[in-house]
């Protein structure tokens, strides 16, 4: 799985999103992993609510990994189906696609702790970049 576990999701209370209308659906489907094929945890209604979890899962913008409201009910939805609950969407500046790639264990045992950085370092598993900077207070 893709999205960080050590996040602690628990306190995002307010819905960030809802699933918006698509002609000839009756439910969307709310699946297990980031695939088509995988299996259906939960159907959403047009006017669901819900929280993102994890924006660009999968690292190519199509699925997020979401909760529920009901529910809380975790999975993977298409992006094709969400629209953000916050005005002003047109205000935000377009993502860049993001290569998820594997790993090897010597490349996890080589990344640097991320406060002792002192250049960026690109975070393939999980398509982040990470920046340490020294802020005037503590």
């Amino acid at each position: 799985m893709i999205n960080n576990e050590n996040v602690n999701y628990e306190e995002l209370n307010t819905p960030t999103h809802y699933v918006k209308f698509i002609s000839g659906l009756t439910g969307i489907p709310l699946r297990q992993q980031p695939l088509e094929t995988s299996e259906v945890v939960e159907d959403l209604m047009f006017s669901s609510k819900i929280t993102m979890l994890r924006e660009w899962a999968d690292g190519r913008g199509e699925w997020a990994y979401v909760q529920t409201e009901n529910t809380k009910t975790k999975g993977y939805v298409r992006t094709d189906y969400l629209t953000p609950t916050i005005p002003y969407t047109n205000k935000f500046l377009p993502k860049s696609k993001v290569d998820i790639q594997n790993m090897s264990p010597l490349a996890k045992a080589l990344m640097p702790e991320w406060y002792d950085t002192d250049e960026p370092f690109y975070h393939r598993e999980n398509g982040e970049c990470w920046i340490s900077v020294v802020l005037p207070y503590t």
